[in-house]
């Protein structure tokens, strides 16, 4: 490809490289941190897709599903907190948030796996099919 040809990529498509490439960084080389702000940008974009779409995404069914247990039991949910709360560790490693009182913090991967079972799901939803590289993130998972 020369240099005046650039390739063009819908906003799936570049989704679809960021999650794979969170899957084998986390997978082949134990990053976790690249891990995280990668799938979770990947994250962003594809909820945005399913949001236009009508679609659900995995963690508003999540969000919907403890409200309404909450309201069973008259107990207040808010929704909006739960996001944050949700995304608070990836949002702190992308941006200089200041929700953490330290320069330096414990990455663990449990986040990264979170992130990535969440976006690979989401990435089902709107594709009807799992990330190329799901399989590599299911062995990882069962070792």
């Amino acid at each position: 490809m020369s240099q005046t040809q650039l390739k063009l990529y819908t906003k799936i498509q570049i989704a679809a490289i960021q999650i794979n490439r969170a899957i084998q960084v986390l997978c082949e080389d134990e990053d976790v941190v690249s891990a995280i702000t990668l799938s979770g940008a990947a994250d962003d974009i594809i909820w945005k897709l399913l949001e236009e779409s009508g679609t659900k995404s995995h963690l508003t069914e999540i969000a919907e599903n403890a409200a309404a247990m909450c309201e069973q039991i008259s107990a207040k949910f808010n929704k909006n907190l739960f996001f944050e709360e949700i995304h608070q560790f990836r949002t702190e490693l992308k941006h200089r948030a200041t929700r953490f009182k330290s320069d330096t913090f414990a990455v663990p991967l449990e986040s990264a796996l979170e992130i990535i079972d969440r976006c690979c799901e989401n990435h089902r939803r709107l594709t009807g099919s799992y990330p190329t590289k799901m399989p590599i993130f299911q062995n990882f998972l069962a070792k």
